[in-house]
């Protein structure tokens, strides 16, 4: 997924559900395989990124699809 964050921000452009971008992105980020969830981390920082306006509203995408619990089962892993 690094250096593909361009194709996951297409990808949830278009709105479909049966995509599931977030979802996906979400899991990879807490995946057992260090490499997947590294990629997933970097993919996830860049797309919550603040804007020039300091906000981003795909926040709202981590939260509504389940993210704060992946987010908190990757803080609290033990290790790799």
């Amino acid at each position: 997924m690094e250096g593909h964050t361009d194709v996951l921000e297409f990808l949830e452009s278009l709105k479909r559900a049966e995509l599931q971008v977030w979802k996906k992105l979400l899991k990879f980020c807490s995946s057992d395989l260090e490499e997947e969830a590294e990629c997933a981390g970097k993919s996830l920082c860049k797309l919550t990124e603040p804007k020039d306006d300091m906000t981003n509203l795909n926040w709202r995408n981590v939260y509504d699809n389940g993210g704060i619990a992946a987010l908190v089962k990757v803080c609290t892993r033990q290790s790799f």
